[in-house]
């Protein structure tokens, strides 16, 4: 792969990074390879190691899970980024449905930006705030907790 210059206002545009400075954003920039994929090509699939996070930037992808359509993704939405920081695996699997231009950041480069950049790696990979899709999320059941009751005392 190699890497290239992405125009930072191109960056600063997605959801997930909004609020970065420009030095951040440069950061990302410096680890980030821009790719042009076409349609059909996987970006992950499920039960395999993250190995990379994905920021989309133009086109559509599909995810499915154990082969049942769960919803489709497009620009700005960050794949990979809670897998990467826990080391877990996906439980989706994500096929491009029209050609899609993307960032990818390794997880050696992913590393490297949480130690120059803390809080764009936190938002690269949803600890920030919710803006960055976590493969492991999408379309999870809402957690539901017991009603509390208080006994008399």
């Amino acid at each position: 792969m190699r890497r290239t210059r992405t125009d930072l206002g191109h960056l600063a545009a997605i959801p997930a990074l909004e609020g970065c400075s420009p030095e951040e954003l440069s950061e990302i920039d410096g680890r980030a390879t821009e790719l042009w994929m076409r349609p059909g090509r996987a970006l992950c699939h499920q039960g395999r190691f993250a190995k990379q996070l994905i920021v989309l930037l133009d086109g559509t992808a599909a995810v499915t899970r154990g082969g049942e359509p769960v919803r489709q993704i497009g620009p700005g939405e960050v794949v990979g980024g809670s897998e990467l920081r826990i080391r877990g695996r996906h439980d989706v699997t994500i096929i491009t449905k029209s050609a899609v231009q993307a960032l990818v950041i390794s997880a050696a480069d992913l590393e490297d930006l949480r130690d120059a950049a803390p809080e764009a790696f936190a938002r690269l990979t949803g600890t920030w705030r919710p803006a960055a899709v976590s493969v492991a999320s999408i379309n999870a059941a809402p957690v539901r907790r017991p009603a509390l009751r208080l006994l008399p005392s």
